[in-house]
């Protein structure tokens, strides 16, 4: 009873998938998710992660998720000094605008595009615009909260 009664209707009659995976290539999801831990562990981490996000995109060119990883790789690469920016900072940027091509709702383009922004651009107008718009379709993607706050830092 109470179960029948929590149960979601969708209008319409049809059941209609309420959240779109991704990608439908399940090897590139992994390979995703594999390059988010490591970028998460910063250093050498970095690199292991962009092998993955390309592995990933090598399977699914159109996954918008690897590309937003592969640009958040990048600005971190320069925004460490790893890499010189203007040698890694154009990359980030392209990743990031193609993430937004394909999924012009994802919220971890607008947090990369947001980054790049901030950190390379030192845009903190459309820096902010862009991590706000990540936060309201995203509010729990931390590192969204994280940039945006510190966008605020003298």
């Amino acid at each position: 009873m109470i179960v029948e009664k929590l149960k979601v209707k969708l209008a319409g009659g049809e059941q209609q998938a309420l959240v779109k995976p991704p990608t439908d290539d399940l090897e590139a999801y992994q390979l995703y998710l594999q390059g988010r831990f490591f970028w998460a562990q910063r250093r050498a981490g970095l690199m292991k992660g962009l092998r993955c996000f390309e592995a990933a995109l090598a399977r699914d060119p159109d996954y918008a998720l690897a590309h937003a990883g592969v640009a958040d790789v990048y600005t971190l690469l320069g925004f460490y000094g790893y890499a010189r920016p203007a040698d890694v900072m154009p990359k980030a940027r392209a990743a990031a605008e193609r993430a937004l091509a394909i999924d012009p709702n994802l919220a971890e383009a607008h947090c990369s595009l947001g980054f790049i922004l901030l950190s390379s651009d030192r845009n903190i107008p459309a820096a902010q615009r862009a991590l706000r718009r990540a936060i309201e379709l995203k509010p729990s993607y931390v590192p969204a909260r994280y940039w945006f706050a510190s966008s605020f830092s003298p």
